[in-house]
């Protein structure tokens, strides 16, 4: 089974173009970095609600597992949907990893390797400003 793009000469080229500016711009270096900012204020967002039941990832690959509150760890899928909205209108971009099957609801966001630590406490803000609005 193959794919459109499989070896193909010009997608090849792009990719190691690719490669070669995320060494170059020791892009890797930003991701870990700002990755570590993110983790810890998206962390910190423990104590503003107790709808995040854990905050997960590595680098710029940030996870938050959005729970019934109060003790429960048992995933809330319609407030992760709210707030997964709500922040796609504030210029928050998450994908919802949500499954009733699997009881899981996880807000995942992965910016790109540029994201710089500024843009990174803005987003962190805008996801604190939602949830407490949601929880009024």
């Amino acid at each position: 089974h193959g794919h459109t793009h499989s070896a193909y000469p010009l997608m090849c080229a792009s990719a190691l173009a690719n490669l070669k500016i995320i060494e170059q711009e020791k892009l890797y270096d930003n991701a870990h970095v700002v990755g570590k900012l993110l983790h810890t204020q998206l962390f910190g967002l423990k104590s503003v609600s107790d709808k995040i039941g854990d905050v997960r990832g590595i680098g710029l690959l940030q996870g938050i597992e959005i729970v019934c509150g109060n003790g429960s760890k048992r995933a809330d899928f319609i407030f992760a949907e709210k707030l997964n909205r709500n922040l796609l209108k504030a210029g928050v971009i998450t994908e919802l990893e949500s499954s009733y099957r699997l009881e899981s609801s996880v807000l995942v966001l992965h910016p790109p390797l540029i994201l710089t630590k500024e843009q990174a406490e803005e987003a962190v803000e805008i996801i604190r400003n939602d949830l407490i609005n949601l929880l009024k």
